[in-house]
């Protein structure tokens, strides 16, 4: 992933808003969320985890696989709406719901 994966993930989790008030509402969400740092060794734990997704027949883009695992190494729950999300979920120890 190309440039700042922080900034990369907010993009695309905004980018899907309905319209510009629903993006500035989800934009002011976001800066208010705490961040998880990687290590240099997480790109490798990436490219292993997607090639497992790959082998479990769950292909999906690759900022929902970095967000998953970052969640499951750090023991954290999802609150999403993206049913990549689920179906990374029903193979892998990921923790999420759904939001409305």
């Amino acid at each position: 992933m190309a440039g700042n994966p922080k900034k990369t993930i907010l993009q695309s989790r905004c980018i899907n808003s309905k319209n510009k008030k629903e993006f500035y509402q989800l934009s002011q969400m976001l800066k208010g969320l705490t961040y998880l740092a990687v290590d240099e060794d997480f790109w490798e734990r990436l490219s292993d985890f997607s090639f497992q997704l790959f082998r479990k027949g769950i292909t999906v883009p690759l900022t929902d696989t970095y967000i998953a695992l970052l969640c499951i190494e750090n023991q954290a729950s999802l609150l999403h709406r993206d049913r990549h999300f689920d179906m990374i979920a029903q193979k892998t120890k990921l923790i999420c719901s759904k939001s409305a």
